[in-house]
């Protein structure tokens, strides 16, 4: 790593950090009921791992959004509908504008009819915001290959079992574990590793 790169992961960080203040008090102020647990600091990081990784504008949009859910979904176990519909729609736009609308389509209909089997026989398993946030995020994924769609895929439960079990290990059996940060965090790292 070289200087220059520590700098501008140093700068992204820091501007993460900042949008992160702005981004929580905003949703403090719009929905109370939001709790947007540690956003600054997670969104200081994703911003700054982006900025190592060369991701551009859009993947840092999508840290943006996913920091958002993530830190949501940590702070009061929800995942809001008007922000996966958001999504949603904007992952839409993206495909249609990109020419992608087709793998777009299949991947966020894949990615969300495999949640919504798995809600509808296990409710326990994930809740509905879940389902709802597989659609921006099978589509984005897929619009970056087969192989990215895959680690989407199989990533999220694997990450969300090994947190379950680190909390039981250390005593927290009692202690629900959000699933949306494991999907928000797989895909992210999913599109940096994918190919350009």
């Amino acid at each position: 790593m070289t200087t220059s790169s520590l700098g501008w992961a140093l700068a992204f960080g820091s501007i993460g950090w900042g949008v992160g203040l702005v981004t929580e008090r905003t949703v403090r102020g719009l929905a109370p009921s939001w709790e947007a647990f540690g956003l600054p600091l997670v969104l200081g990081v994703v911003w700054s791992a982006g900025s190592l990784l060369g991701c551009g504008i859009a993947l840092g949009l999508l840290g943006w959004w996913c920091s958002v859910l993530a830190c949501i979904d940590i702070g009061c176990r929800r995942l809001p509908n008007p922000l996966t519909g958001a999504g949603a729609f904007v992952v839409l736009l993206f495909g249609a504008v990109s020419g992608d609308i087709a793998p777009m389509f299949v991947g966020a209909a894949g990615l969300f009819g495999s949640y919504l089997l798995v809600h509808v026989c296990l409710p326990m398993a994930f809740g509905a915001g879940d389902v709802k946030l597989a659609w921006p995020l099978g589509g984005v994924a897929a619009m970056a290959g087969l192989d990215t769609w895959a680690l989407v895929a199989i990533l999220p439960p694997l990450l969300t079992g090994l947190v379950g079990v680190t909390m039981a290990v250390f005593g927290r059996r009692d202690c629900t574990v959000p699933h949306g940060p494991s999907m928000c965090l797989s895909t992210l790292l999913a599109l940096a590793a994918a190919p350009t």
